[in-house]
Parts: C-alpha cells; sequence; structure tokens
C-alpha cells in the first residue's frame, strides 16, 4: 500500500515540474528581447568636462584667490549642490545598466 502511494507521489511530482518547465518556457517566449538602444532613453547624460572643472583643485584656488570668503563659500556650495547633481545622476546609469545586465541574463 505504501509503496503505491510512494509511486502515485512521484508521478505527481514529475507531472507538476514537467508543467512548470514548460510554463516558463513559455513565458521566456514572450518576454520581449531587450537591446542596449531601448535602455540609452533611460539614461541622464552626464557632462565629462563639467565634473573635471568640478574637481581641479587649480579652479577652486583661483575661485579662493578672486572672490571674497562669502562669495567663495557660495560659490562652493553651488559647486558642490552641482557635483552631487552629476553623482546622482551616474548613479541612477549604473542602477539602469545592472538592471539592464540582470534582465539580459534572465533571458
Amino acid at each position: 500500500m505504501f509503496v503505491r502511494v510512494f509511486i502515485w507521489l512521484i508521478l505527481a511530482g514529475s507531472a507538476l515540474q514537467l508543467i512548470y518547465l514548460l510554463y516558463l518556457a513559455w513565458a521566456s517566449t514572450r518576454v520581449p528581447k531587450l537591446t542596449l538602444s531601448d535602455v540609452v532613453h533611460f539614461l541622464y547624460p552626464v557632462d565629462s568636462s563639467l565634473l573635471a572643472g568640478l574637481l581641479d583643485p587649480a579652479a577652486d584656488l583661483e575661485l579662493r584667490w578672486n572672490l571674497s570668503p562669502r562669495r567663495f563659500r557660495e560659490e562652493q556650495r553651488r559647486r558642490m549642490r552641482l557635483y552631487r547633481e552629476l553623482l546622482l545622476r551616474m548613479a541612477h546609469n549604473s542602477t539602469v545598466l545592472a538592471e539592464f545586465d540582470n534582465a539580459m541574463h534572465r533571458q
């Protein structure tokens, strides 16, 4: 009696696994194929020359010499906010590209 129940459980489990595998095969054909050109629209532009200018110590020193201490602090805060925005854009772009890579490997 126990052997018959065990055989039926094995057969039912195998049938469920087969149904699950067929579902995965069917679902993978319904996913649209992604290309890198689809991702470009979700990326934020980052100006690398502006980024290099914000990190240039010579420009910082020039501002320190040419501006009053109060104006220099204001300009430094403005530059830090701009640098933060560029970092947030780069972080967003890296997240989008990582998700794209994960989606490509799931297909």
